[in-house]
């Protein structure tokens, strides 16, 4: 996510052990949330009106729950007001691919065997990028905290541009196009207000199918000066013990 206002760009580095799913599952779709409320909650610098742009993914970016967690943070009192637009399929271009591509490019010239070596190579790619490590942020069910209070608005792939404001909560006014009408949409499923914030979810690790996967194949290509390194998670098998490490998960 790219902060405008403070020209940074923040990356968030996830290794396969730390996502909501085992063996890297579970990190994106709705999910994506907990990403949002991150970059809001540190570095809103306390505006109560923001902006945000998306690409018009509507697996990810366009949905019921990004859509009733903006509507969430109103009725909060969290934002007063806040405008979501979706980029118009082909002209998805922005300043967060100038940021990956710096990243990329110095990440072709280096070398790389563990995810700390990865989060020094964003923070050096240039004065924009900073990496962002679990578990700097927590993971929480955003997905069943807002099913449970919002409704999905119908037809939502036809609209571009969505308002949210303090003075209506609970509504949401969508256009199709910057210079049509807008759309008014009441999308709670209660008068009540939501309940302060979702349940924390631990990261569910990695299966044991995963780890002797990385073991005998990944591990041969990792330096040997970086294969044993420091130790997250242990598993235990009848006959062996398992221990994952960070990056390439180097396991012995």
């Amino acid at each position: 996510m790219r902060i405008d206002g403070q020209s940074r760009q923040l990356n968030f580095l996830i290794d396969e052990n730390e996502s909501i799913g085992a063996d890297g599952a579970n990190a994106q779709g709705p999910n994506v949330i907990w990403m949002i409320d991150y970059v809001l909650n540190t570095h809103g610098c306390e505006d109560l009106s923001c902006t945000i742009h998306a690409d018009n993914c509507p697996g990810q970016n366009k949905n019921q729950f990004v859509i009733g967690y903006c509507a969430w943070r109103v009725l909060t009192r969290r934002h007063t007001s806040i405008e979501y637009m979706m980029q118009v399929p082909g002209h998805s271009r922005c300043l967060v691919d100038s940021g990956f591509a710096h990243i990329k490019k110095l990440y072709r010239r280096s070398d790389c065997d563990t995810i700390q070596q990865l989060k020094d190579i964003v923070n050096k790619s240039s004065t924009a990028n900073e990496a962002v490590r679990y578990p700097t942020w927590r993971w929480r069910d955003w997905k069943t905290f807002l099913s449970t209070s919002f409704k999905a608005i119908p037809g939502i792939r036809k609209y571009q541009y969505f308002r949210f404001d303090s003075s209506r909560p609970g509504t949401v006014f969508a256009k199709k196009a910057t210079d049509l009408p807008e759309e008014e949409f009441f999308i709670m499923k209660h008068r009540e207000l939501p309940s302060a914030e979702p349940c924390l979810i631990k990261p569910a690790g990695l299966s044991e199918n995963r780890v002797k996967y990385l073991y005998r194949t990944v591990r041969p290509f990792v330096r040997p000066c970086y294969q044993d390194i420091t130790v997250f998670t242990q598993l235990s098998t009848k006959h062996n013990t398992f221990c994952i490490g960070q990056g390439l998960r180097s396991v012995y």
